[in-house]
């Protein structure tokens, strides 16, 4: 699933019209399986991430780039220390009546309050895959996402689906866990 990225400045100082300038062409691409998945994140022109989990490896590969560093850090999944949203006291209010398709999947809109803030989205039942660990959308949200509008840190975010195969191809190289070529091992040492 690939995702395209529209950056807002809510707020429109100098500094973040300019951040908005920079996140231009931002996107983020999933890839899964059953018991594998990868979320590569491209914020503009200013970074790009990856993380990695496969499960039968009991692994997970951080990834970040920058126009000046290339970093890498490897983890047990049991032993990660991500902040993994949790199903808390999120309000959600699901709109079943209220549908349109995106990229063919059937989807319903969906918002949801956390801790005072609003998001907004349309989701499918049609993909069954549940993130265990880092994800994109707090765990509240039913079903999978494929439209998310949420405003943080004086910007509106607005992520749409743009693409989706239904099939990884090269499973081994988009769910390795091997540190590339070029990358500075920040892994802590007990490995």
């Amino acid at each position: 699933m690939k995702y395209s990225i529209n950056v807002i400045p809510v707020d429109t100082t100098q500094e973040n019209l300019t951040a908005a300038r920079m996140l231009r062409n931002s996107k983020i691409e999933i890839s899964f399986s059953k018991d594998k998945y990868r979320i590569d994140t491209h914020m503009g022109d200013i970074s790009q991430s990856s993380i990695i989990y496969n499960h039968p490896l009991d692994e997970i590969l951080a990834l970040s780039s920058n126009s000046t560093n290339l970093l890498a850090q490897k983890f047990s999944i049991d032993d990660a220390k991500f902040k993994q949203p949790v199903a808390g006291n999120a309000q959600v209010t699901e709109y079943r009546d209220s549908t349109k398709k995106i990229l063919g999947f059937d989807c319903y809109y969906v918002e949801l309050i956390d801790a005072g803030s609003f998001s907004s989205y349309w989701c499918t039942e049609q993909i069954d895959f549940e993130f265990h660990g880092q994800s994109i959308v707090n765990p509240s949200i039913p079903g999978f996402p494929m439209w998310i509008r949420r405003e943080e840190n004086g910007f509106e975010f607005t992520y749409i689906a743009s693409n989706f195969v239904d099939h990884v191809s090269n499973e081994a190289v988009v769910f390795s866990t091997t540190i590339p070529d070029g990358y500075k091992d920040l892994t802590p040492s007990a490995h």
